[in-house]
């Protein structure tokens, strides 16, 4: 059990990093939702797409 309350602390941290500052994570790997949004008009294989209709998709 202790491994698994490690790996979740580090995974907690991690993603608390990229929200840090008030950016969001594709902002942190140098990209913006339109640079997103352009790149998966060219390679739509790229995305991952969700059957949730909510889900803001790029």
């Amino acid at each position: 059990m202790k491994k698994d309350k490690a790996i979740r602390g580090n995974a907690k941290s991690f993603v608390a990093s990229l929200y840090a500052g008030g950016k969001r994570p594709c902002e942190r790997f140098g990209l913006s939702w339109d640079s997103l949004s352009r790149l998966e008009r060219k390679i739509p294989s790229i995305t991952c797409k969700s059957e949730d209709e909510g889900c803001k998709i790029a």
